[in-house]
């Protein structure tokens, strides 16, 4: 599954750090690894938003709908 997140989005580090006047910018392990979980789930997300729009070929629905 391609990683969405990469293309769609983006965690604007510095100017978080403008807007709330910090002194620095620094991420511990732990909050990179929530981030990363974070961007795991929209990616699934996305990827789920992209399906459910595609057009479906004629009959396709009904294959979903009855698993044949």
């Amino acid at each position: 599954m391609k990683n969405l997140t990469e293309d769609y989005v983006d965690i604007d580090w510095s100017g978080i750090c403008e807007d709330f006047d910090l002194e620095y910018g620094d991420i511990s392990p732990e909050q990179s690894f929530e981030i990363d979980r974070a961007l795991g789930n929209i990616n699934e997300v996305l990827h789920a938003f992209i399906n459910q729009n595609k057009a479906k070929k004629p009959g396709e629905s009904l294959k979903e709908l009855f698993k044949l």
